[in-house]
């Protein structure tokens, strides 16, 4: 795995968390 897939995967995963719990609010 590369640097860029784990920074892609990271950012997946604090964008989907944001967006519920932006959702949510």
């Amino acid at each position: 795995m590369s640097l860029d897939a784990n920074m892609l995967t990271t950012i997946i995963i604090v964008m989907a968390f944001w967006a519920l719990f932006f959702g949510r609010v």
